[in-house]
């Protein structure tokens, strides 16, 4: 649901996990929901010329598929004590930030109870009458692939600050805030606090060890293996025999990494598939059986309690809210 909003930026409280996808403006985005539950999400967006600041809050784990637009750079901040984020397959926390060049998918991991702040600049943005400021080369080297940067933690909590305090105020009036040389300086001092973070930061490995790694990247290319097979289930046998590994192997990175066995997690994975089939209004699928039996859960019943086990909503609720919108 979206709640009162200006031009310039805008705020909404979701209920399902696929309308928090959608909110984000200019964003390929795909969410899984991992953990079972009611999902509520919250986001806030100031559009700013060549830029987007974003807040954004899930109260339950998540697994994502991420895109910005090409010609840009993203950088998300974490600022949820506890358990960490993931960036593929490295770390997100108090001392690393995550980034990605726009046009280039990423995979993000959130855990229960996560709020992120997010920054989407243009090149152009970021570069212009610049060159006397930063070393342009560097900071486009930190930027390009999807890493986790190690930063110094109170830059990091100055531009955190800053931001926040973009979003308070530009809820208020952000055509207002951002009028003439008001917003001229705004746009500066963002531009000047982020370019003083990246100077120092460094895309320095985080502590985590070959087989961790190994394994992250197993988990998604399994996951990437499932979301291209529409016309059939897959089964912990085909996964082994696609990714060349051992069952236990299988076994000990699912555990690892998400915290569930790779059966368990090949359900979740199609039953998120199936939910945004059933609240998607452009989805082909017209009622509960199509939806689900496209994702090969020929059991009806045992479908729909598991849909609502996970989901805490009956799948039939579920569509109704596409005819609602």
């Amino acid at each position: 649901m979206s709640l009162p909003e200006n031009q310039n930026v805008h705020h909404y409280c979701t209920q399902n996990v696929y309308e928090q996808s959608c909110s984000i403006t200019a964003w390929d985005q795909l969410y899984d929901q991992i953990h079972p539950g009611h999902f509520q999400g919250e986001l806030t967006e100031m559009l700013l010329d060549g830029m987007q600041l974003c807040s954004e809050y899930t109260n339950l784990a998540l697994r994502q598929s991420c895109m910005v637009q090409p010609g840009s750079f993203w950088l998300g901040i974490p600022i949820t004590q506890g358990s960490p984020g993931y960036i593929g397959s490295q770390p997100i926390d108090e001392h690393r930030l995550a980034v990605s060049a726009g046009g280039e998918e990423f995979e993000l991991n959130t855990p229960d109870e996560y709020r992120i702040l997010g920054i989407v600049i243009s090149r152009d943005s970021l570069f212009q009458n610049t060159d006397m400021l930063v070393d342009q080369a560097q900071i486009s080297r930190l930027l390009t692939d999807p890493t986790a940067l190690m930063v110094e933690p109170h830059k990091k909590a100055a531009l955190c600050a800053l931001i926040h305090q973009m979003l308070s105020y530009g809820a208020t009036d952000a055509k207002q805030m951002l009028r003439g040389n008001a917003g001229k300086v705004i746009n500066h001092n963002l531009l000047i606090t982020l370019l003083d973070l990246l100077e120092n930061a460094s895309a320095q490995a985080p502590q985590t060890t070959g087989k961790q790694i190994g394994y992250r990247r197993l988990v998604t290319r399994a996951r990437e293996y499932v979301l291209d097979r529409t016309s059939e289930p897959v089964t912990m046998l085909d996964l082994c025999r696609e990714l060349y590994v051992s069952r236990r192997t299988l076994q000990n990175a699912f555990c690892e990494v998400v915290g569930v066995g790779p059966n368990y997690w090949l359900k979740i994975i199609r039953l998120n598939a199936v939910h945004r089939e059933l609240v998607n209004p452009y989805s082909p699928c017209h009622n509960v059986t199509d939806a689900a039996m496209s994702w090969g859960f020929w059991h009806l019943s045992q479908f729909a309690s598991d849909y609502q086990l996970l989901f805490n909503q009956k799948p039939s609720a579920t569509l109704r809210m596409r005819h609602q919108d």
